[in-house]
């Protein structure tokens, strides 16, 4: 068992530390640099606006998938053709929805074109990680990995070649939908022809209606923590400005960076936890999180300190402007929630696998509420710095609040 998630680890690492470092190049260098604070505020508030309201499109089908297809491997291809379907069909719904808060919101003229093409390049990143979900829950991480890398150099390279020759972010955003388009269509032949069959004869209502019941509250958490992550950028473009909200996402980019490493170990842990919980093995459930959440905390630790003090650094070298210099405060605040941040992501991930889904999803919508009431008092008075301050409060009590709910799912699984 060990073997395996050091294997599948290794995987994973290999994949992101090729393709993360020519995403981050991209997204808080390059483009902050041609684009300036008002065009990389308008990339960063669609992207944020149309990921939050996207996520509706995946009612935790990605997360349901690897859990039970871990399990019973031999359903696959029902669970392929039924919530890949499914999803397509709320992705257009929530594709109107986008364009209806952007109107809501003032969106107008290239903007509105910018959300469009952000939209779709959400869409299609969402379909993609819902396919992805199925190498997961066979444990081949090797085909995730190279799903990743070709994703983001062709992402990377269209939007480079878009951005020097337009220095336009509508133009920049419509490369990169077409680009995560032809990655979601590639995925899907693969699957296809290798893991499962995408079989229309195998929809089935009842097997769908069924679910949804288990899937919503895992979608649900992720609406939630969607909105208690992103909606500080959207906030605070909607409220200061387009300039402010270049700032601020300058600063939260860099610290999203960092969440490779989560997402990478979380990744890896969560199908071998959903196991252990079923075979009801506590012992092993709480040393696999404990394992987890203490290394995340400790390499979030050394990275919180290297923010701190090198902070003004990071953003000058990053940004070249003068007029990005607001962002460095922002990004030392960010991180000092940067430790609760990992263990929440383990913690979270360790009541998914114990099917504790409800619960966890009422956890994550008293958070996101908290956010967003949090971030119309502080904005309006501290700016985009009042933003970074929510986000880290925010963070602090989600790491309570799931520490106490984790220990109530293993208090019960000792009375069995």
């Amino acid at each position: 068992m060990a073997e395996s998630i050091k294997r599948n680890l290794s995987w994973l690492t290999v994949g992101n530390a090729v393709s993360k470092p020519l995403w981050l190049i991209f997204i808080i260098f390059l483009c902050v640099r041609v684009l300036g604070d008002l065009g990389y505020g308008v990339l960063t508030a669609t992207l944020f606006l149309a990921a939050i309201i996207n996520v509706f499109a995946d009612w935790g089908f990605t997360q349901y998938t690897i859990r039970e297809v871990s399990r019973r491997p031999d359903q696959a291809s029902t669970f392929l053709s039924n919530l890949l379907t499914l999803q397509i069909g709320l992705s257009v719904v929530s594709f109107g929805l986008t364009l209806l808060v952007g109107r809501v919101l003032g969106y107008e003229g290239a903007k509105m074109s910018a959300l469009v093409f952000a939209s779709l390049y959400t869409i299609f990143l969402s379909l993609t990680t819902h396919l992805r979900g199925f190498y997961r829950a066979i444990e081949i991480m090797k085909l995730e990995a190279a799903s990743v890398i070709l994703e983001k150099v062709l992402v990377v390279a269209v939007g480079t070649v878009l951005l020097f020759a337009t220095r336009s972010t509508t133009v920049v955003l419509g490369g990169m939908a077409g680009a995560m388009a032809v990655t979601f269509v590639g995925n899907l032949l693969w699957i296809n022809h290798r893991i499962a069959d995408y079989r229309p004869d195998r929809i089935d209502t009842t097997f769908t209606r069924k679910a949804l019941a288990h899937a919503i509250p895992l979608g649900l958490a992720a609406q939630f923590v969607m909105i208690y992550l992103r909606t500080d950028g959207v906030m605070v473009d909607a409220m200061i400005g387009e300039s402010a909200a270049g700032l601020y996402g300058l600063a939260f980019r860099i610290i999203e960076a960092t969440y490779l490493i989560p997402g990478i170990v979380t990744s890896v842990l969560y199908p071998r936890l959903s196991t252990v919980f079923a075979t009801g093995d506590r012992t092993r459930l709480i040393g696999l999180t404990r394992t987890g959440a203490g290394g995340l905390f400790a390499s979030a630790l050394v990275m919180s300190v290297i923010f701190a003090a090198g902070g003004r650094y990071i953003i000058d070298f990053l940004s070249g402007d003068p007029v990005f210099s607001g962002a460095t405060l922002a990004l030392q605040i960010l991180a000092i929630g940067l430790p609760l941040m990992f263990v929440n992501y383990t913690v979270a991930t360790a009541l998914s696998a114990a099917d504790d889904q409800k619960r966890l999803a009422i956890i994550m919508g008293f958070a996101a509420l908290f956010n967003v009431v949090t971030n119309f008092v502080m904005i309006p008075r501290y700016s985009f710095y009042g933003a970074a301050w929510a986000t880290v409060t925010t963070e602090l009590l989600l790491c309570i609040a799931l520490l106490l709910r984790l220990r109530g799912v293993l208090g019960r699984m000792e009375q069995r």
